[in-house]
């Protein structure tokens, strides 16, 4: 008797814990308790929905460590400063008691290299000619003050003792892009010997150089000898640049090691 009333107690217990857990389950799914607190400096919601994004702290951007690799058929030695260093003895050289000034990283137009041109420095690069075929040049410089006549290009004969000038890279516009960088080309006739580039800053404030292609001309790839254009004339130079130009021409030939 003992036993069984015990039973039944035990029956009774469990039936109402299983009725109250019943009615708790459906009150926390018929009612929504309050939203989590998320303190006192949390920010509010603009019920207009136009809520304003933050300053950018940094900008991202994605690199080539070669350069410009787009232009295959690039005849300079090294056109984006990728593979010579502050010695100055592979794509370029830097008359200068410093050697060759280099930057890096976001200050560069294409690759992870650029060129620095010091006021009233010169530099040059080597290059090598397309086989009876008329080439065209295209280079960046990014002057700090804007001007884009700042650095005076030339394609010159790297081997002739009297260094000839092929030819003369300018800007088609004034002042630079919304980035900061000019664009500067030239049309060069067919040549006989090895050409290379001088560059000359002739500012009061260091200028970058990137990206500089000298490649076979367009139309050379497309049109016949006989129909395509009139072959450029050299540029004038004056007189006491062109000094300077044989004189490094002449200082790039004793220092040549290849």
């Amino acid at each position: 008797m003992i036993t069984r009333t015990l039973w039944l107690l035990t029956f009774a217990c469990a039936t109402l814990v299983s009725l109250g857990c019943s009615d708790e389950m459906y009150a926390q799914e018929g009612v929504r308790g309050p939203a989590n607190d998320a303190g006192l400096d949390a920010p509010t919601q603009d019920a207009s929905g136009d809520a304003q994004h933050p300053d950018a702290v940094r900008t991202l951007e994605v690199r080539n460590p070669y350069g410009n690799v787009q232009a295959v058929d690039n005849l300079l030695i090294d056109g984006d400063f990728e593979f010579s260093d502050h010695q100055g003895q592979y794509g370029w050289l830097s008359f200068s008691s410093y050697g060759l000034q280099l930057e890096t990283g976001g200050l560069c137009r294409s690759g992870s290299t650029c060129g620095r041109l010091t006021r009233n420095r010169r530099m040059l690069a080597y290059a090598v000619a397309a086989q009876n075929q008329p080439m065209a040049l295209s280079l960046w410089v990014k002057p700090k003050n804007g001007d884009c006549a700042a650095v005076a290009v030339y394609a010159i004969g790297c081997i002739s003792d009297d260094t000839p000038v092929f030819a003369e890279a300018k800007s088609a516009a004034d002042q630079p892009g919304a980035d900061g960088w000019c664009e500067l080309t030239a049309r060069m006739a067919t040549v006989d010997e090895q050409p290379c580039l001088y560059l000359e800053n002739a500012s009061d404030d260091d200028v970058l150089i990137d990206d500089a292609v000298l490649e076979t001309a367009p139309e050379a790839r497309v049109l016949p000898p006989s129909a395509r254009a009139q072959s450029p004339l050299p540029p004038k130079v004056p007189v006491a640049r062109y000094s300077r130009i044989r004189k490094t021409a002449e200082q790039a030939r004793r220092r040549r090691r290849f």
